[in-house]
């Protein structure tokens, strides 16, 4: 069967996107996408003043301070956003999707000092994208493609270190479900 997507190109609040509607070939789903990328510490500092604006707190500065030697954050890095909404079948429930691709890994890990003491915080992955995901009558769901370093086997002299081999990736998961005033992490 033959794709067939209608795609809208305008302005979205300010901002260039696209609207792309699939009408056949799929099941039926609109897709909302910003032309170019967003800047990451645009955007979290733009969440982080409009918390404070409605309830006096702001998220961590993670370009310096403590934050900085946990999150590895490239300035350059962009957020390549893409809101889904579709129906989830015969049942008359929808779905809507969240995926916020980034163009450089956010690092979270690694050694630091801090004056003499060394920390070391394992293990130490990188953050590809995140998907935020809700299901009418199945809830909230969080997930995150990331990586870690594989290394080899165990070192076989005390004090000996395992090798970096390569990176696995995989997408990592939690669920949430409110229901009765109550949230229940799965």
């Amino acid at each position: 069967m033959t794709d067939v997507i209608l795609q809208i190109s305008g302005t979205l609040f300010g901002v260039p996107a696209d609207v792309k509607l699939q009408v056949m070939g799929a099941p039926l789903s609109i897709q909302i996408a910003p032309k170019y990328p967003v800047s990451l510490l645009d955007m979290w500092n733009s969440i982080s003043d409009e918390l404070y604006k409605l309830i006096g707190i702001n998220l961590p500065n993670i370009t310096s301070g403590p934050w900085a030697k946990i999150f590895q954050i490239e300035q350059n890095t962009q957020i390549e956003p893409s809101l889904w909404l579709s129906p989830t079948g015969a049942n008359e429930k929808f779905a809507i999707y969240l995926e916020l691709q980034l163009t450089e890994p956010i690092g979270i890990g690694g050694t630091t000092h801090f004056g003499g003491i060394t920390v070391t915080l394992e293990p130490d992955i990188q953050i590809w994208s995140i998907y935020i995901g809700y299901t009418q009558g199945q809830g909230i769901d969080l997930r995150a493609k990331i990586s870690s370093p594989t290394k080899s086997g165990p070192a076989a002299l005390p004090g000996a270190v395992s090798e970096p081999t390569g990176q696995k990736f995989q997408i990592g998961t939690r669920a949430a479900r409110w229901a009765d005033g109550g949230c229940q992490l799965r």
